[in-house]
């Protein structure tokens, strides 16, 4: 036989084989009682092709993977055009990512992971940060307050403290130039002075606006200073349904560090704590910490533009720093600055000092993210009406860009709350005071949800870059 005709007979062979291939069904046919499977086109041509077998998806499977593309979809809108979206530094979708998930594994862990939220008169009475502290818990775990000034400067509904003398109390935004110069201040840039004896009564959530969460307080703590003498101290905690009371008697021990921190960890959680000092020291705080998980401290500086920072000793603030398990760091400020910034050059002024507060926080707490939380609108009369301040938004831009420029992430209370003259149905509905600046307590809350609504946004969308669903072939 000529080799022509032999080739031709192997060419209609083979496009018979692909014509049955390609035509009988793939799940195979009966045959006098038998199964006969037919393989596909693409498994002959490609045997060892291992797509070749997930060529055709399941309709479940393919629904999954539409339903987390259509997801995805909806968190890259809300990323890139929400009102209440980050701006991130370097446009990096990942910078939360670290800190989600140590927040996911802090209760298992054991970790006290802690959220520090400095702010001006704003979120004074633990306004915004209630609810962040409330949200945050209720999805991470953890309880308790966290750390509060030895002596009470604004009441607030989370605590009420009262105590045997007033202390001389030491911030570098009322001190001389004198005392400032020597940057003795804690981390919540304020510190008590103690020479002698004081004794500090604290009872926790005696109102019905807070979260019962920060009723359970199981570990209490003490940041101090020595200042030439060793402090004793003597701690009586008292717990709810409970007439007896604990005590522990300790002398706190001399650090090698700056600032020391003693800890006590009591059987039952506490609502009722009396805790006596005697010595010389400087009291930089007290910790009302519940059960492990994420902690959010509430550090009101009334009248403070977010600018005092480098005005505290950064081997003093780096040393309170690496004894607490930080996170992230909340810097809400602006809001004292608007009304004195008039145009380019004080704008300019002020966004070059919160540049300097930025690199301060990387520098004495490097492992923490930094979130610079912006102003919210504010209204002035202008010609017999309210409304938002001339410069709010050229100062907003220029604040915002200052803060990614410096490596923290922005979101803005001015866009969240609706943007230009926001403040006036804000004032409308009661959300905030006829100063047209300051939140009412349902503002706050509002302002706090809908901060916790883009940070859980985030993680939510973290979660799903981190797990797409898993097809099997």
């Amino acid at each position: 036989m000529k080799s022509r005709n032999v080739l031709l007979f192997f060419a209609a062979v083979l496009a018979l084989l692909a014509a049955i291939c390609g035509l009988l069904p793939h799940d195979g046919i009966k045959l006098g009682g038998h199964d006969l499977n037919i393989p596909s086109l693409a498994q002959v041509l490609h045997p060892d092709d291992e797509t070749a077998d997930t060529a055709v998806l399941d309709p479940e499977v393919v629904a999954l993977l539409q339903q987390h593309q259509d997801s995805l979809d909806q968190y890259h809108q809300w990323r890139d055009s929400s009102d209440y979206r980050f701006w991130m530094p370097g446009d990096d979708e990942t910078f939360f990512d670290g800190l989600f998930a140590a927040m996911e594994t802090a209760a298992q862990q054991g970790r006290w992971l802690r959220v520090l939220h400095y702010g001006d008169s704003q979120i004074e009475m633990d306004h915004i940060t209630s609810r962040l502290r409330s949200r945050l818990q209720e999805t991470f775990g953890g309880s308790g307050l966290g750390f509060v000034p030895l002596q009470t400067i604004v009441p607030t509904p989370a605590v009420t403290q009262w105590s045997s003398r007033n202390l001389p109390r030491l911030t570098p935004l009322s001190d001389s130039l004198a005392v400032r110069s020597t940057g003795n201040y804690g981390f919540m840039a304020q510190c008590f002075r103690l020479d002698g004896d004081v004794t500090t009564n604290l009872r926790l959530g005696n109102n019905k606006h807070c979260d019962p969460r920060i009723y359970q307080c199981s570990q209490v703590g003490v940041l101090y200073r020595e200042r030439g003498s060793s402090l004793r101290s003597l701690l009586t905690v008292r717990a709810p349904y409970r007439s007896d009371a604990a005590t522990a008697d300790t002398q706190l021990l001399s650090t090698d560090q700056l600032v020391g921190l003693h800890l006590w960890r009591t059987d039952s959680a506490a609502t009722r704590l009396q805790l006596s000092l005697n010595g010389s020291a400087d009291i930089y705080g007290v910790m009302l910490d519940g059960d492990p998980g994420v902690m959010v401290d509430n550090i009101p500086l009334r009248g403070c533009s977010g600018t005092i920072f480098t005005q505290i000793n950064s081997d003093l603030l780096a040393d309170a720093y690496s004894l607490l398990d930080i996170g992230l760091i909340i810097l809400e400020f602006g809001g004292n600055s608007i009304p004195y910034i008039r145009g380019e050059k004080t704008r300019n002024n002020y966004c070059k000092e919160l540049g300097r507060q930025i690199d301060r926080m990387h520098h004495c707490c490097p492992q923490a993210k930094i979130l610079f939380v912006g102003p919210a609108d504010m209204s002035t009369s202008i010609g017999g009406h309210y409304q938002s301040y001339p410069h709010l938004e050229t100062a907003i831009e220029a604040i915002r860009d200052t803060a990614m420029a410096h490596g923290a992430a922005y979101w803005s209370q001015y866009d969240a709350m609706g943007g230009h003259n926001a403040m006036l149905r804000w004032v409308q509905k009661g959300w905030a005071g006829k100063d047209y600046i300051h939140f009412s307590q349902r503002g706050a809350d509002e302002m706090g949800d809908l901060l916790a609504d883009a940070l859980l946004n985030m993680y939510r969308y973290y979660r799903l870059r981190r797990n797409p669903p898993q097809v099997k072939p």
